[in-house]
């Protein structure tokens, strides 16, 4: 699935059929991740066809039906222990952020504690980005924010006052 230098077949493929899937998924209200992490998972098992995401919708859809039986036999009680398992492996990158960076700690840190105190993920990413942007203003380094990132924070700034 890659080539000698270690890159990806069909890079442009993979990230535009992600990059659908996201939209596709938020439109209907799910996370934007699952669509990573099921690729991730069928690859991880050896899935190297389309059958194995062609399965893997087939079962989600089965799913559906069943969804109040599980959410009434699988309580908070039971799914908290694994989100602190979940969250350990998250703070185990913790070691990949530049800790000399002002700016990056100040929005990593927001990011992690927004996260943890609102039980939002959105909530958190949405406070780090605007925050990153703010600090990075703050520290006179107006300049590094390139065109995605100025966006990204207008939107997210929308999206915290007015919840849309």
């Amino acid at each position: 699935m890659i080539d000698e230098e270690g890159k990806p077949n069909n890079a442009k493929r993979i990230f535009a059929g992600e990059a659908l899937g996201g939209i596709i998924g938020s439109i209907f209200g799910t996370s934007t991740m699952v669509v990573s992490v099921e690729s991730a998972a069928g690859i991880g098992i050896g899935g190297r066809t389309g059958l194995t995401s062609l399965f893997a919708g087939i079962f989600f859809l089965i799913s559906i039906f069943f969804t109040p039986l599980i959410l009434s036999l699988f309580t908070q009680v039971i799914t908290s222990p694994i989100l602190i398992v979940v969250g350990f492996m998250i703070l185990s990158q913790l070691k990949d952020i530049d800790w000399h960076d002002n700016v990056t700690i100040i929005s990593a840190l927001t990011t992690i504690f927004m996260m943890s105190f609102t039980s939002s993920i959105a909530l958190g990413i949405a406070l780090g980005f605007v925050t990153y942007s703010a600090a990075t203003i703050a520290m006179g380094r107006y300049g590094e924010l390139n065109l995605g990132m100025k966006l990204l924070s207008i939107l997210f700034l929308i999206f915290l006052f007015f919840g849309l």
